[in-house]
């Protein structure tokens, strides 16, 4: 009888041990949640000394295998998103806060590096705007805005230039020799889009004549340039 007891013991065991381990796999645990939590609090207080953050209630993210909480900075109560993963040894794998700081001073040192390269044989060159995507905590905090650069996806690139007295050939020139420039520079991008805008006796940035886009590839036709005014 006790024989029979132990294996029927042992069988729901078997029976029940898949179930368990899904519900854990799919909705995380209290263990793993407070050590989780208690590796990005000693990951805030070490990255930002001075900067101190209350932690607020996250969740199991089954994306990541990890949780993602939310970090209120007590001084400006902005709220940043924050992922560990690991279940023995729990990291923090996403830092928004950073991230955001880091991919805002890439795309000013990418735009000031376009802008200048453009500006010499574009001098109708009055605004360039780099969007790059999500950096995803992969770069450290220091890195250099490079072209070669391992970012996620190939960034977007947003120009104002300069419409007084253009007509849409005119601009649909400029933007051909924009293209050239970005690709014979080995620039990797997504698309280009470019505003045209009349700024003579305006208050900047003026107002928008033509519009129009480009990728690498794209040919540039003066019927696809869009004239928004007059």
């Amino acid at each position: 009888m006790k024989k029979k007891k132990r294996i029927y013991g042992s069988l729901i065991i078997m029976l029940w041990a898949p179930t368990l381990f899904f519900y854990i796999d799919f909705n995380g645990n209290a263990v793993s949640d407070l050590f989780s939590k208690q590796a990005l609090d000693s990951y805030l207080t070490k990255t930002y000394l001075n900067e101190p953050f209350h932690i607020l209630d996250g969740f199991f993210n089954l994306k990541i295998g990890g949780y993602t909480y939310e970090g209120e900075q007590v001084a400006s109560e902005k709220g940043f998103e924050f992922e560990v993963t690991g279940a023995l040894q729990p990291k923090v794998a996403f830092d928004a806060k950073r991230d955001t700081s880091l991919r805002d001073r890439l795309e000013n040192e990418a735009s000031e590096e376009i802008r200048e390269l453009l500006i010499k044989d574009v001098p109708d060159i009055i605004h360039v705007e780099v969007q790059l995507d999500s950096l995803t905590g992969t770069l450290d905090s220091n890195t250099k805005w490079s072209k070669t650069g391992p970012l996620a996806k190939p960034m977007h690139i947003h120009m104002m230039i300069q419409a007084d007295g253009k007509t849409k050939k005119d601009v649909a020139n400029t933007m051909k020799a924009i293209q050239q420039l970005l690709n014979a520079n080995h620039y990797v991008y997504d698309s280009v889009t470019i505003n045209a805008n009349v700024v003579e006796g305006q208050k900047m940035p003026g107002y928008v004549k033509f519009s129009g886009s480009f990728t690498s590839n794209k040919t540039i036709r003066e019927k696809d340039i869009q004239q928004l005014s007059n």
